[in-house]
């Protein structure tokens, strides 16, 4: 009876599972999958991913159980509750607690909808909580530096090899 409140449909092995106590029959928590996969992609950093990258995953991860804990006062959610209306509250949230910009709030709502999308491929969410909603970045006018601001960045020197490579390469491009 608990399984069919969880789950849409029931599984002969999830109730074998639910029996035997074996974990396949658990409520699928959010946050606890997000984790997860975070572990999954923090060996990656290195050869795949950029550390600044993955620390930008865990940020999202971060904010969205701050997001829960300020609006419905949880640590975590079953993955069956999240909902359109969340993801919306999500977005204000970022924007206005977070002082987060337009494509950074897109940004993160992105990493939020990879471990929805994880979750619909392994079977455990049934019905896409982002459908109807469209994450699309802006524009944004890049101002170009003054003179003044070239030179100064031409003339500057860091003890640091790679940053002064990065200062080259910017100043060709």
């Amino acid at each position: 009876s608990d399984l069919l409140k969880h789950y849409p449909e029931v599984t002969p092995l999830m109730l074998k599972d639910a029996i035997l106590g074996v974990n396949q029959a658990k409520e699928k928590m959010l946050l606890e999958i997000w984790k997860d996969q975070l572990e999954d992609q923090r060996k990656l950093v290195g050869k795949d991913l950029v550390k600044d990258t993955f620390q930008r995953y865990v940020r999202s991860r971060t904010y969205f159980q701050e997001y829960l804990q300020k609006y419905y006062r949880i640590n975590d959610i079953r993955i069956q509750k999240l909902s359109p209306k969340m993801i919306k509250e999500y977005e204000v949230f970022l924007k206005t607690v977070k002082k987060s910009s337009h494509n950074t709030t897109v940004k993160f709502q992105q990493h939020l909808k990879r471990v929805v999308y994880y979750c619909i491929s392994n079977g455990w969410l049934k019905k896409d909580p982002f459908y109807g909603i469209t994450l699309s970045s802006k524009d944004v006018a890049r101002p170009y530096l003054t003179e003044k601001e070239l030179k100064n960045l031409m003339a500057y020197q860091s003890k640091v090899e790679r940053i002064n490579n990065v200062r080259d390469f910017f100043v060709f491009s």
